[in-house]
């Protein structure tokens, strides 16, 4: 990642305020970015990223039954 800014990581952590980010941080998909400007290097892409993730696991505990 290259440049800085603060992004909105919401629906997938939860958390309200707006995480930071700057050079070599870690910008995951479905983020959103809100106050800068931000280059930055895709190194996962379809199955491999975390909504894909998530995406498993809701479909995962939909299938399976309550204790």
């Amino acid at each position: 990642t290259d440049g800085t800014s603060h992004v909105d990581e919401s629906m997938l952590t939860g958390e309200p305020q707006p995480v930071e980010k700057s050079e070599g941080a870690h910008v995951t998909a479905g983020t959103v970015n809100q106050t800068g400007s931000l280059t930055y290097r895709a190194e996962r892409v379809g199955a491999e990223t975390m909504l894909a993730q998530i995406v498993r696991m809701v479909e995962r505990a939909q299938g399976s039954k309550a204790p």
